[in-house]
């Protein structure tokens, strides 16, 4: 099995873990806040349309063997490095100055918050970047869906069997 299939078939458990790491992931370390809250209300219509779109599309594409492009591979690659940072950088905030901080200033310290909240803001972007590249290349596989016949036309070439035929007597018709 190559990594392209094996990416294929952990595509949607993976993708779902990273989600629930990137909003809950950072309480295992002991940092959390407000986001617990927020980020469902807000983010996540957005992300479960992306999602939603992203399964379609994938599952919906007519190909065999049942695998990724390497166009694919590395978009998934880097959606999910974008939500393992936005999980583990994303400075949460709460009511006390306790419950301010990310898994990164639990490890790290306190001091290191301001790095912590750029890495957290470009996660960001590699996770938008990296819905867009999965979106994009699972719509050009659709694209490049190999023909139904060699020679890429909608009936065989000469020589060719075509597909089976019904059996019986012809109808009134014909």
């Amino acid at each position: 099995m190559n990594l392209h299939r094996i990416v294929y078939l952990l595509h949607i458990p993976l993708t779902l873990l990273l989600l629930v790491w990137a909003w809950f992931g950072r309480a295992f370390f002991g940092a959390g806040g407000w986001f617990f809250l927020i980020l469902p209300i807000f983010a996540g219509p957005v992300v479960l349309v992306i999602l939603i779109a992203h399964v379609v599309l994938t599952l919906t594409t007519p190909r065999r063997p049942r695998t990724f492009t390497t166009a694919e591979v590395a978009a998934h690659a880097t959606l999910w490095s974008g939500l393992l940072g936005f999980g583990f950088f994303l400075v949460d905030g709460g009511d006390t100055d306790d419950s301010i901080g990310s898994a990164f200033t639990q490890v790290a310290g306190d001091s290191w918050q301001d790095l912590s909240a750029a890495l957290s803001l470009t996660s960001t972007a590699v996770v938008v970047a990296g819905w867009a590249a999965v979106i994009v290349t699972a719509i050009l596989a659709r694209r490049h869906v190999p023909p139904a016949f060699p020679g890429g036309g909608m009936h065989p070439p000469y020589g060719v069997p075509g597909p089976p035929q019904p059996c019986g007597p012809p109808g009134p018709h014909g």
